[in-house]
This record gives C-alpha cells, sequence and structure tokens, in this order.
C-alpha cells in the first residue's frame, strides 16, 4: 500500500487516508524510518524539534545583521557541504554562505555531492563522499580556496 500522501494533496481531495493505524504521511514513514535505522536509540519526534530550531529559529543574518558579520568572528577553517537533492537545505542557500566567505576570509572548503536521498543525505548516504570529506578536512594542510 503506498503511503507518499501529502497533507496539501489530502486537503485538496487528491488523496484519501488509508484509514488505518499506519503512517498516511510521508512525514511520519520518514519518523518510522528513522526510528528504525537508529534502532530506538534516539527518538524521532526530535528530529521535527531539531529542525524547527534550526530551519525556522536559526538565522543568522537576522541575528547579526549580515552573513559577512556572522562569518567574521569565525576564525577556523570552514567546510560547506550540500546535497543536489536536498530540498530543506537547497545548494543556493549554501552558495549564500560561500559567496559570503569568498568576499571575507581565506580558509574554506565548499563541496556538493550527489544524492538520491534529500535531506537525509547526511545520515543515509555519509559513505557516498561525506565521510572522505570530512577526514580530508580535519587532516593539517586541508583547506584550499578555489
Amino acid at each position: 500500500m503506498p503511503i507518499r500522501v501529502t497533507a496539501l494533496a489530502m486537503a485538496e481531495g487528491k488523496q484519501i487516508p488509508s484509514y488505518t493505524l499506519g503512517p498516511d504521511f510521508t512525514i511520519q514513514q520518514l519518523l518510522n524510518t528513522i526510528e528504525d535505522s537508529l534502532k530506538g536509540s534516539s527518538d524521532p519526534n526530535a528530529f521535527i524539534y531539531l529542525t524547527k530550531t534550526m530551519k525556522d529559529y536559526f538565522n543568522l543574518e537576522r541575528d547579526y545583521g549580515s552573513l559577512a558579520s556572522a562569518f567574521s568572528q569565525v576564525k577556523g577553517k570552514t567546510l560547506l557541504v550540500s546535497f543536489d537533492s536536498d530540498w530543506r537545505y537547497p545548494r543556493e542557500e549554501i552558495d549564500k554562505i560561500r559567496l559570503t566567505l569568498e568576499a571575507i576570509r581565506p580558509r574554506w572548503n565548499n563541496h556538493c555531492l550527489h544524492s538520491a536521498f534529500g535531506h537525509g543525505a547526511f545520515l543515509y548516504d555519509f559513505h557516498n563522499g561525506l565521510e572522505r570529506l570530512i577526514k580530508e578536512f580535519l587532516q593539517p594542510t586541508s583547506v584550499t580556496t578555489p
């Protein structure tokens, strides 16, 4: 039985609920998948609060007046990684940070990885490039600028 129902599609009458105790919405299925993959070591609802904090409350431009002002306070090297399929933090948002870093500081790396896992790529596709980038970044001479 397909479970890829969105609240908007249901509200518009394009899809109907399953009328079962199982998940109707994609987010419910995602939380079940996360819970299963973490084998009970984490509450999947924690991801809702983490996402809300990161996306809705955390705003560098608002809190510092600009990205340049926010990043001017960072003294260490910086690694930017985005995923081409991430809908929550699209590459364009990382590009804004990259352009700011290009203008104000020399020590940063930027990479965009391909993944079919969307926003979950950093968890589910870790061994498809991200692990290597982090290991390289943590080496003493890793920072290069394009």
